[in-house]
């Protein structure tokens, strides 16, 4: 009887474990990524050019995160670095500001090193915000909105974003 009580429990935390990590399929890559804890999927997409968008949602009271995940022949095997020339960082910033009034860039890393373009409106209360980066040629971009019912992003949304694109990672098929 304990053998299978620890056999089902083994079981049980097996399952748990596994369906931490999630996996987006486009038509020549997936994407691996560990949801942060509350969060899970609510909409997964691909079109033709194989360009995925994934939604993910805690409860109501958490932000909506919007993954945008598309590979660019421009940037083939291309890294996003801290190291940008001022005609880089306005080639890749600026286009990417376009819908802030009053942009506010910073850069953040994800655990492994990666460095994030963080753009956020002004002021202490920002309605969104945007967090991109370029990593082996594909153009990553998660966008953060409120939760339903409320005009600010809270603080911590940003860390949640980072933490999902710290665990995320793109496979050829």
């Amino acid at each position: 009887m304990k053998k299978l009580l620890c056999l089902m429990l083994a079981l049980l935390l097996l399952c748990g474990a596994a369906s931490a990590e999630t996996v987006f399929s486009a038509s020549d890559y997936d994407v691996i990524a560990t949801l942060p804890e509350g969060y899970a999927m609510s909409q997964s997409l691909t079109n033709d050019d194989g360009m995925l968008v994934a939604s993910f949602r805690g409860d109501e009271d958490d932000a909506l995160l919007m993954l945008v995940v598309a590979e660019d022949p421009a940037y083939a095997g291309y890294t996003l670095t801290r190291e940008l020339s001022d005609k880089e960082y306005a080639e890749l910033v600026t286009p990417m500001t376009a819908d802030y009034a009053a942009p506010v860039v910073t850069f953040l890393e994800t655990e492994a090193g990666t460095p994030l373009i963080c753009i956020r409106e002004e002021g202490s209360a920002s309605e969104y915000a945007t967090i991109y980066t370029i990593y082996q040629g594909w153009i990553v971009q998660l966008w953060l909105q409120p939760a339903a019912g409320t005009t600010e992003l809270p603080e911590d949304v940003v860390d949640v974003a980072v933490e999902l694109l710290s665990g995320m990672q793109m496979v050829r098929k």
